[in-house]
């Protein structure tokens, strides 16, 4: 049974945050407040900004550009990752906390103020280096300041400031970009950035104020591979675009197989072991978080699209099944955490790899069927999030309690891109060519359940990595 590693360089560092991840989530209430504060803000941008996007370039123009709004978010998500696990290692949480807030907030000035679509662009990438940043740090703070137990309500939480505004944050971007404007749309978080700043300093500054200097790194990811597995899952997420948007071309073919080529080189050295390839412990758990976020990616990204074209449904009646998915989320998140919950960590991510299994097959059976029954997709897509929110928060966890107190920060980054990988190849390349290539072709019935189908293949790729993760201790429940 695998419980938490000692493995400290500082032990001063290590009784001082020990000493405060020990007292109640009451004595820490500033510091849970601002990392609350902090998710509700990038949530409410990355899902509220969709749908303002068709308005942002129908005024600044260039609407050839828009896929690049989401790829440079995606390039600088991908290197702050990096950026902020050396940083978390090197000198704690503070500062890539503090430099996320800073980045994303300057970043969503940037773009409300835009008048010039090169500017736009310039603030997105600017966005997703600080929502990178933020990401990472806001998992290490969570690691070393809050007890085992307490990790996995804090994840209830997180998950509960993440439906607030997925119910919420389209309708009321759409609002605001149809009666004040899309700028409204990115000025309303920066208050929520400013209020997380305020709340987080001085606690943080409690934590982490004395290692500021920072210490030497043991092996730190290079920043090279950082930057070209960037540039690699832009390429594949620009050629998976240019194909879904034009159709199979040998150039768009290239380029997404030009940033595959790039991602198996940077991979190896963004990962935390070199043995990454035999897939057991922490890297079995990195490669079902990669499955399990891009079979969900793909779900949550298509399954709109085919309400519309399989049932005539209008954005706003298909987004019910969004809206549905969010709440199986939700309860995936919560019940995890539960301390009646007697089941190891490893355990709850393989039972939610195989909830999505069976909501992917769910899935496909609706898509590839002529008769409609509707309520089978909304179960699919339920199984497949609630498999979601159990495998995403547990993953998260176990890597907290396989990683030393010297490289939480670059094993959660190794997570997250694992994660922004599975979402980019899976949706992107691979059920973005799929629909590129059938749904002129073919039926609506084959085109989706193709896609939907394939993923199957991943989801079953998820289920026997977390075979191979070994038996990990549930904090909350005691379980072992």
């Amino acid at each position: 049974m695998v419980t938490q590693s000692d493995s400290t360089p500082d032990s001063a560092t290590s009784d001082g945050l020990k000493a405060f991840a020990d007292q109640p989530l009451s004595r820490k209430l500033p510091l849970t407040v601002s990392l609350m504060v902090g998710v509700v803000a990038v949530a409410f941008e990355s899902l509220a900004v969709t749908t303002a996007m068709p308005s942002v370039f129908d005024d600044l123009g260039h609407m050839s550009w828009y896929a690049w709004a989401f790829s440079l978010f995606m390039i600088g998500q991908v290197f702050a990752t990096v950026v902020a696990g050396r940083l978390c290692d090197r000198s704690g949480a503070m500062q890539p906390l503090g430099l996320g807030l800073a980045f994303f907030g300057v970043g969503l000035v940037v773009a409300a103020t835009s008048r010039y679509a090169l500017w736009f662009l310039a603030a997105r990438l600017i966005q997703g280096f600080g929502g990178g940043l933020l990401t990472v740090s806001v998992m290490v703070v969570l690691a070393e300041a809050y007890a085992g137990p307490q990790r996995a309500n804090l994840m209830a939480i997180f998950a509960a400031c993440y439906m607030g505004p997925a119910f919420i944050g389209p309708s009321v971007a759409g609002w605001m970009t149809n009666t004040i404007g899309w700028r409204w749309v990115f000025w309303t978080p920066v208050p929520l950035v400013l209020a997380s700043a305020i709340l987080g300093v001085r606690p943080l500054w409690r934590l982490y104020g004395h290692r500021v200097g920072g210490t030497t790194e043991n092996n730190p990811v290079p920043l090279w591979a950082a930057g070209l597995a960037a540039l690699g899952v832009s390429a594949m997420e620009g050629g998976g675009q240019f194909i879904a948007d034009n159709g199979v071309r040998p150039s768009y073919v290239l380029l997404a197989l030009a940033g595959l080529a790039a991602i198996v080189v940077a991979l190896p050295r963004l990962m935390p072991s070199r043995s990454w390839w035999r897939g057991r412990g922490l890297s079995a758990v990195i490669g079902v978080r990669f499955s399990m976020a891009g079979v969900f990616y793909v779900a949550q990204s298509f399954i709109v699209l085919l309400l519309k074209e399989q049932r005539g449904m209008s954005e706003s009646e298909a987004g019910i099944a969004l809206a549905i998915g969010a709440v199986g989320y939700g309860i995936g998140v919560f019940v995890q955490g539960r301390t009646w919950m007697r089941l190891r960590r490893d355990q709850i991510i393989l039972y939610g790899s195989l909830s999505a299994l069976l909501g992917v097959a769910l899935m496909t059976g609706y898509a590839a069927m002529r008769a409609d029954i509707y309520p089978l997709i909304l179960i699919g897509i339920s199984f497949t999030a609630l498999g979601m929110g159990f495998s995403v928060s547990s993953t998260s966890l176990v890597t907290m309690t396989l990683s030393p107190l010297d490289r939480i920060g670059r094993n959660t980054s190794s997570l997250q891109i694992g994660d922004y990988l599975g979402s980019a190849f899976l949706s992107g390349t691979v059920a973005g060519t799929i629909y590129a290539a059938l749904h002129n072709r073919a039926s609506v019935e084959a085109t989706f359940g193709w896609l939907f189908g394939v993923q199957l293949v991943f989801v079953l790729l998820a289920v026997w990595l977390a075979t191979r993760i070994g038996p990990v201790r549930n904090e909350s429940s005691g379980a072992d």
